[in-house]
């Protein structure tokens, strides 16, 4: 019973693992007291909430976490895994729906207000590292000559499909986005203006044979009957469509950097309609030509590639130009990382995993990070969020993304000993997270002891693996922590572990024992630490 309690404590505290306030010994809290209970209700509360995970009060987030997104996807390493997920901002959020049940479609995405608040809704309830502009693939459309609109119920629905040469070569250029799309550059400015030291902006474009399909059917059709058609009986005019949008979508993608996008995702969303034969001659040149006429003017900004239903030919992606291949849901993340080796890839978690129960969730982040692998990852949905989806298992998806740690994260970089804010892994699984206020476990299944510093005179002290921490971000200076640990997880049964902090060069100690079951010994409590 007692092991249940402990382990409990323990992984309420975890939600408070990137707080950023100023460390202090006595408030390190331990499970069983007061103060954990009351950690453990609040905890509860602003997951529930949705308050993201990573923001300080006013709103504000660590200042080494708020570009974490934008670094992975230019292939760096991090602390973690970054997080957010495609139609974030959509009908599964109440809040959302106040503003979808009353306004149509192009007038949300087409009025700066609008679509800077609902670009903000999912940032500021569940703490996602990026934001992503609320707005359409279909939006450049008009300004090439071909309307469309967005009807409840039915979807996208363009009047007149094209499916002539001579209705291609009527077709305009985007000379001018800001007179063409003028919302665009008030919408993403405001947003960068949000977003900055907070989250990382993403603007998107649809890569132009998914832009094509769509305007030659004239709405979502599951044989894609029209496009295939013209691909075979006519392919002079589908390549000569292909063309003229492979090299607007391209100006109206490097507008949106110019207006503030940090990071740009081109939707391949019709890719599923595909064999890899045809994607190779329909889609791949063609987004090729978008993504390099992007790189050859922004050369910094990252390009992600998504094919909607291409995972079957993922080897056929990895020699695109882009800075990150985004995976749909059909493969396995751990196969896709065989496949395509150290390329940065983000996804790919089922979406309708987030229609099961909570853990359900947590377990399919922590698998899908895992699959990763040791390269660069940005954890995703396989494809977009569901209107029925709980607004709950988004958050519980963000939240077990901001707390899991896959091997190797945390070396070397932000996290590890060597600096100032320190949030290691001490031996066997206790996390100090010096600077934090609290000390955090999170399960895990073997020891780990990545970013610490070993103490030779003292390692063996007891049979127990130690070793301490030195130094705390906005702590006292002088203190040290060390942990002296024997920590076995079987899923959430604590069995051991020891924890004690000290001023450096003052001999009064405050310890805890959380359970001695392994020395035979019954618990003795768990106490709040203090020092002198």
């Amino acid at each position: 019973m007692e092991s249940k309690t402990l382990a409990a404590g323990l992984i309420a505290l975890s939600l408070f693992g990137d707080s950023a306030q100023a460390f202090s010994p006595s408030s390190l809290i331990l499970p069983g007291t007061a103060t954990a209970r009351a950690a453990t209700t609040s905890a509860a509360s602003s997951l529930r909430m949705g308050a993201p995970a990573a923001a300080e009060k006013g709103g504000k987030v660590k200042a080494d976490a708020h570009d974490i997104l934008l670094r992975v996807a230019k292939g760096e390493e991090a602390e973690r895994t970054p997080v957010w997920l495609m139609r974030q901002a959509g009908r599964y959020m109440k809040d959302f729906k106040a503003y979808s049940n009353k306004y149509p479609f192009r007038m949300r995405s087409e009025t700066p207000e609008i679509a800077i608040e609902l670009s903000m809704q999912p940032f500021r309830a569940f703490g996602t590292d990026g934001i992503i502009m609320f707005s359409d693939i279909l939006t450049p459309l008009p300004s090439m000559g071909v309307e469309f609109d967005v009807i409840k119920g039915t979807g996208p629905v363009i009047e007149t499909p094209v499916r002539s040469m001579e209705q291609v070569k009527k077709l305009t250029p985007i000379d001018d986005p800001d007179k063409s799309t003028p919302f665009i550059r008030e919408t993403l400015g405001a947003l960068k203006k949000e977003a900055e030291g907070k989250a990382t902006l993403l603007g998107f474009i649809g890569s132009p044979f998914t832009l094509a399909a769509y305007s030659v059917e004239g709405k979502a059709n599951k044989n894609c009957f029209e496009t295939k058609k013209m691909m075979h009986n006519d392919p002079a005019i589908m390549h000569a469509f292909l063309d003229h949008i492979a090299d607007n979508i391209a100006t109206y993608a490097c507008h949106q950097i110019d207006c503030g996008a940090q990071v740009i995702q081109v939707f391949e969303s019709w890719a599923h309609h595909l064999g890899p034969r045809d994607w190779g001659i329909f889609a791949k040149p063609y987004a090729e030509r978008v993504i390099n006429k992007i790189k050859e003017k922004h050369p910094d900004t990252p390009v992600i590639y998504f094919a909607n239903g291409g995972s079957s030919y993922l080897e056929k992606q990895k020699d695109m130009p882009c800075d990150m291949l985004s995976i749909d849901w059909g493969v396995d993340m751990a196969e896709a990382r065989k496949i395509l080796g150290k390329m940065p890839v983000s996804g790919n978690v089922d979406p309708l995993v987030l229609m099961g129960p909570e853990e359900g969730v947590r377990e399919a982040v922590r698998e899908c990070i895992r699959g990763a692998g040791q390269h660069s990852h940005i954890l995703n949905l396989g494809h977009g969020v569901i209107e029925p989806t709980p607004e709950e298992s988004v958050a519980a998806f963000v939240d077990e993304a901001k707390k899991f740690r896959r091997e190797g994260h945390g070396e070397g970089g932000a996290g590890s000993t060597a600096d100032s804010s320190i949030e290691g892994h001490c031996a066997g699984g206790l996390r100090g997270a010096l600077g934090a206020g609290a000390a955090w476990c999170q399960p895990l299944e073997r020891v780990a002891r990545r970013g610490l510093r070993r103490q030779p005179a003292t390692a063996e002290r007891q049979g127990l693996g130690e070793a301490m921490l030195l130094g705390s971000a906005g702590g006292p200076a002088g203190w040290h922590w060390t942990c002296d640990v024997s920590l076995r997880f079987a899923r959430s049964q604590v069995i051991r572990s020891r924890v004690w902090g000290e001023p450096f060069g003052v001999g009064n100690s405050a310890q805890s024992y959380l359970g001695r079951r392994a020395s035979g010994g019954s618990p003795e409590g768990a106490v709040q630490c203090s020092g002198g």
